[in-house]
């Protein structure tokens, strides 16, 4: 698979798991919720999939960095003559 497509699909995956997080405390509030805690009273399952959400960001940051810095390496042995 090519870097950017997979560079894509995590950034939406992420997005995605972000909404789908949010939206399961909206419809399905827990039963016991700590309100003094504000936007981090999370359920259990919606803890889950923000988790995952924040893992397929991590992902999307690493790749994107590796792929900067290959390109600039890269650019640099093309761009120096060689020697000898």
């Amino acid at each position: 698979m090519n870097h950017v497509v997979l560079l894509r699909v995590l950034l939406m995956l992420a997005v995605l798991l972000s909404i789908i997080a949010g939206s399961i405390d909206a419809l399905l509030p827990p039963l016991l919720q700590a309100y003094w805690l504000g936007p981090h009273a999370y359920s259990g399952l919606a803890f889950m999939v923000s988790y995952a959400g924040k893992v397929a960001w991590g992902a999307a940051l690493g790749l994107a960095s590796m792929v900067t810095s290959a390109s600039t390496v890269n650019a640099a042995r093309t761009a120096t003559p060689a020697t000898g």
